[in-house]
């Protein structure tokens, strides 16, 4: 399953310009959907 939320939050951490749980956050914001499964174990259905 593609989750571009993610792809970009790890761009960004790779570029080194963003901390963590700052990245983290942005993605909350932008895709909850994405930070949910990110913050808890994936069951996907």
């Amino acid at each position: 399953i593609e989750q571009p939320c993610v792809n970009r939050v790890i761009i960004e951490l790779t570029q080194g310009s963003t901390p963590v749980n700052e990245a983290i956050e942005r993605v909350a914001r932008d895709c909850p959907q994405a930070s949910s499964s990110m913050t808890r174990p994936a069951n996907k259905d």
